[in-house]
């Protein structure tokens, strides 16, 4: 490693050497040092930090968190989906920004700004209007908070703007400890089919073909496990005789051609007779072509956020309180009855999770207690899917129909593609000018950043500026 001093007129001493930057290529640095000595002492500083593998770019210590962040985000969005971006997106605009977006990269070298930080959000928490309100941020989010900063970190430490990773030398006690999160419990088939049969015979939509469209939307469901997303994305030529192909998922609006399957292959879930019938009503009134989506809006496009919310915040709630099921229900809770099932009649976990898209380990760790629940049930005992859902079917739909109080009831089906379609799905984001996901893609934050330089600690009485 080189150096070259030059001797200032004052008596200092100018200092230069070469440095590799991160992408390739290198760059020449300066620094002033009071005398000779104090140069030498640089340079054998320098020297070491070469030889160990340590050496950062001088200039990049002094980059403050919320700039790195943009960066992060810029390279980290080609690599998880939409939705997956946009939580880590308002995670870091609510409980990283305000806190500790002015620090510098150089700060957290030690492990303290992140200790105190997450202090204090036990605590309390800054309000939209500025000011401290006397709300802790709960562990489970505060611990996803630090994740989100911890990947932020290792970018940086990749980059190497940074030596050390603050979040890697907190002390276990320091971090938060979330509660354990409460067991899956699936809906019961019973609860399953009146909800269908509501959708049958009590929903009053504005196309009459409606009703089987979302009977049969909520049969796929439940007795394949598909996840919502894959379920909008099916099109004709993915429904065959016995199996259902799952190859591609909606999210915000559009048709992708992935799903969060592990290694990102199409798979078959089988489908039981009830599931064909039901099917088979409704392509029956179904009018497109084989490579049309089955399940779209009204005007054949891929649902919206926004339709899919409004669809399960009133329709399909509905639905589940005719089914005596009041508050919690989503559409993806119809997926844990499947697996339920499929354990109840003996499936491995190995075939479980290959229908379902995931791991073995993961089928296992995220059902252990339904596997449990099932181990020792004798062969005599065991009863398939299709015995149970035909045996329900055979009395009417499990039980009558709960009556729907008239503000309940809706006057017509929340068509996806109506004027909810105009809406943003991206209207839950948090403001672009304030934002990582503004400068993620390219704008520029406003403020002037230099004055926080000099802060070596952090200042958990920042004003909170985010316009929401």
């Amino acid at each position: 490693m080189k150096f070259t001093r030059k001797v200032l007129k004052d008596g200092r001493v100018a200092v230069r050497w070469r440095e590799p930057l991160p992408g390739g290529g290198y760059r020449r640095p300066q620094r002033i040092c009071a005398d000779v000595s104090e140069a030498e002492l640089l340079e054998a500083e320098l020297r070491l930090e070469a030889r160990d593998g340590t050496l950062v770019l001088r200039d990049a210590r002094k980059r403050p968190l919320r700039d790195i962040a943009a960066e992060w985000a810029k390279v980290h969005v080609a690599h998880v989906e939409p939705s997956t971006m946009e939580g880590y997106v308002k995670l870091y605009d609510l409980h990283i920004e305000p806190y500790l977006g002015h620090l510098l990269a150089e700060d957290f070298e030690t492990p303290a700004p992140v200790e105190e930080w997450n202090a204090t959000l036990s605590r309390r928490r800054l309000g939209p209007q500025g000011g401290w309100i006397d709300k802790p941020v709960g562990a489970a989010t505060r611990s996803r908070a630090l994740a989100v900063l911890s990947s932020i970190l290792s970018f940086a430490e990749r980059r190497r703007y940074i030596n050390r990773h603050a979040v890697r030398l907190m002390a276990k006690s320091a971090r938060p400890r979330p509660s354990r999160l409460r067991e899956i419990e699936a809906l019961s088939v019973e609860t399953v089919e009146v909800a269908r049969r509501w959708f049958l015979e009590e929903f009053r939509p504005r196309q009459d073909s409606d009703r089987y469209k979302y009977a049969a939307m909520v049969s796929l469901l439940a007795y394949t496990g598909m996840r919502p997303g894959e379920l909008l994305a099916l099109t004709r030529r993915d429904v065959r005789e016995r199996t259902i192909t799952v190859r591609a998922t909606v999210a915000h609006g559009s048709r992708e051609q992935r799903t969060k399957t592990r290694a990102k292959r199409a798979r078959h879930p089988r489908m039981i007779a009830a599931v064909r019938e039901d099917m088979d009503q409704w392509l029956e009134c179904w009018d497109g072509r084989e490579t049309d989506l089955l399940f779209a809006d009204s005007v054949g496009r891929p649902w919206s956020k926004s339709a899919w919310d409004r669809w399960r915040k009133t329709s399909f709630r509905n639905a589940m309180v005719a089914a005596g099921v009041e508050v919690g229900a989503r559409p993806y809770d119809l997926r844990h009855t499947c697996v339920s099932l499929r354990f109840m009649q003996g499936d491995s976990v190995i075939e479980v999770a290959d229908d379902l898209g995931h791991s073995p380990a993961v089928c296992l760790s995220t059902y252990a207690h339904v596997v449990a629940e099932y181990r020792d049930l004798q062969p005599a005992d065991r009863r398939t899917m299709e015995e149970l859902v035909q045996a329900t079917r055979s009395r009417g739909g499990g039980r009558e129909v709960d009556a729907m109080p008239a503000e309940h009831m809706p006057t017509a089906t929340v068509p996806p593609g109506g004027a909810e379609a105009t809406i943003d799905s991206t209207s839950s984001l948090p403001e672009r000018d304030s934002s990582v996901w503004g400068l993620m893609h390219g704008e520029q934050h406003g403020s002037d950043h230099r004055h926080h330089a000099h802060q070596q600690t952090p200042s958990f009485g920042l004003k909170y500026q985010s316009q929401r």
